[in-house]
């Protein structure tokens, strides 16, 4: 990431910012409020003046606790539409696993509900799309070709509330 720094203090981030006193070595994930830059020498960029800002969570527990109730609600709502108790039941107990996970800022369940193999966790045997009992109809594509699922479509949308 690049920074623009004047007078010892950040006022411009992004991969597009250019001009004097850019540099790259921000962290890529850089925000402001998110992270405090101190130079060791004033007047000096120094990549590793970067820390994590003491004000700023950098993980909100509550709104990822939030979002797991409204995916539980989400699905709970489609029992009296079609979807049975045992199903229900059944995707609790597979979600189980990853919910204390992405509630600490992982996203292993994120990958389990998009059913691919990603940030080093393969889900495409044994994720959300290939549990017929309670996965849904398919949208579009194929159910082997990264097929479209209202259901995950649109509890991703839910966990991605971050």
């Amino acid at each position: 990431m690049r920074v623009r720094i004047v007078n010892d203090v950040v006022v411009a981030y992004g991969l597009a910012c250019f001009g004097p006193d850019t540099y790259d070595g921000a962290p890529d994930d850089y925000e402001f409020g998110k992270y405090d830059y101190e130079p060791i020498t004033p007047g000096v960029f120094n990549p590793d003046g970067f820390t994590l800002s003491n004000l700023t969570p950098v993980v909100d527990f509550e709104l990822r606790q939030f979002n797991i109730n409204q995916m539980y609600a989400y699905m709970a709502a489609l029992v009296p539409a079609g979807l049975t108790q045992a199903n229900f039941d059944l995707f609790l107990s597979d979600t189980a696993t990853f919910v204390q996970q992405y509630i600490g800022g992982g996203s292993r369940l994120i990958t389990w509900i998009e059913t691919v193999s990603r940030n080093g966790y393969n889900a495409t045997t044994v994720g959300f799309k290939t549990k017929t009992g309670y996965r849904g109809p398919l949208l579009s594509g194929t159910a082997g070709a990264g097929g479209q699922y209202q259901r995950a479509t649109d509890i991703l949308a839910i966990l991605n509330n971050l």
